[in-house]
């Protein structure tokens, strides 16, 4: 659940924001600029802060920024505002503060959906983190598996042909302790016939 501050003049969002689950709302509206760092004084544990650059103060928006940040730097801020010069751009992209621009009259369900889209791609970054290192666990599997299945076909096929070389070697031998037992009877029978000649 996330903890939301809102600074935009009115309690309208805050209404809307309590009747979704999602956020809890730490605070009642607040109505000028250096209210809010007396909020964050004494509350550090806000995620989100949607201002709007129409409250009142004497404070500049870019120091009041800045001094947001110093006091609660992991805090996600939105910017609501109906007119932008380059230089405020810049400054803003440069803190990474969201820019919900609005021509006329504050669009609630604009902020509500702002929010939620943001809230909506962490979940589907932290959701692709998850997919993607499951299916580097699974490749890595598949790629073990494949790995194993080639080296047991290699293993088959080496012992196979080992098995045929065994095969060759023992016919040969075999048919030399033939051939040398027909040589050896061969002989015999030479010396039998040689030895019935002379007597």
């Amino acid at each position: 659940m996330k903890n939301i501050l809102t600074a935009i003049g009115n309690e309208e969002l805050n209404n809307e924001l309590k009747k979704l689950n999602n956020f809890n709302i730490i605070n009642s509206d607040i109505q000028y600029r250096d209210g809010i760092l007396e909020v964050l004084e004494y509350k550090k544990e806000i995620d989100i802060l949607i201002l709007s650059n129409q409250i009142p103060g004497e404070i500049e928006i870019k120091d009041l920024i800045n001094k947001i940040y110093l006091i609660n730097n992991k805090i996600k801020i939105y910017f609501i505002t109906n007119e932008l010069d380059k230089d405020m751009i810049k400054f803003l992209k440069n803190k990474k503060v969201e820019i919900i621009f609005f021509e006329n009259k504050i669009n609630l369900q604009e902020i509500i959906n702002n929010i939620y889209d943001e809230k909506k791609i962490n979940y589907l970054n932290k959701n692709n983190i998850i997919n993607n290192k499951e299916n580097e666990i699974n490749k890595n599997k598949n790629l073990k598996k494949e790995i194993k299945e080639k080296n047991n076909k290699k293993n088959k096929k080496q012992n196979k042909n080992n098995k045929k070389i065994k095969n060759k070697i023992n016919n040969l031998i075999y048919k030399k302790i033939i051939n040398n037992k027909n040589k050896k009877r061969n002989k015999r029978k030479k010396l039998y016939i040689k030895i019935i000649i002379k007597e």
